[in-house]
């Protein structure tokens, strides 16, 4: 008498597995990357989302979030990033502020948006037409008294457009 095959015999040939034990680690790994996958894209509360988003901009501006102010404008032509220290008197992060929109402002013109990425944990908005439109974006940094001002404008309406979202966007992400 044949003796009938187990069914883990017949998944060994399916998975390529050589026992009911590799079986079952295989299913309990697939468990735990979906399980961790679905965790990631779980939304996270406002304070939380703020609280990672200001310190990877620590990293990536060289300057304390809780030192400074942010404001996002558009115009018709574009629009315009301002960042102040808070303490006008603060000349540490006025000389950081102005290190990190003079660098953001050349890495913005030759298409590398790495940075926004970083600091939102996201692709930004507007910023895959401000790469692929940059030959019509001007960028133009200016010193402020108590920090900068980085001015994007352009004549072309797709790159304005671009550079719209992109300032709506951080509006919305700075917006406390």
């Amino acid at each position: 008498v044949v003796p009938e095959p187990r069914s883990w015999e017949y998944a060994e040939v399916a998975a390529g597995s050589s026992t009911p034990e590799d079986s079952m680690q295989i299913s309990l790994a697939a468990i735990i990357i979906l399980v961790s996958s679905a965790a990631s894209i779980v939304p996270q509360e406002p304070h939380e989302h703020h609280a990672d988003m200001d310190r990877r901009g620590n990293v990536a501006m060289g300057f304390d979030q809780a030192k400074i102010t942010h404001t996002f404008t558009t115009s018709d032509t574009g629009g315009v990033i301002q960042v102040l220290a808070r303490e006008g008197s603060d000349s540490v992060t006025i000389e950081q502020i102005r290190r990190h929109l003079t660098e953001i402002s050349k890495l913005f013109k030759s298409g590398d948006f790495s940075k926004p990425l970083f600091i939102h944990a996201q692709n930004p908005s507007g910023t895959n037409v401000m790469k692929a439109r940059r030959a019509h974006i001007d960028y133009r940094y200016e010193d402020l008294s108590a920090g900068g001002r980085l001015t994007i404008s352009s004549e072309d309406g797709e790159a304005i457009a671009g550079i719209h979202r992109f300032l709506r966007f951080q509006q919305l992400e700075h917006k406390r």
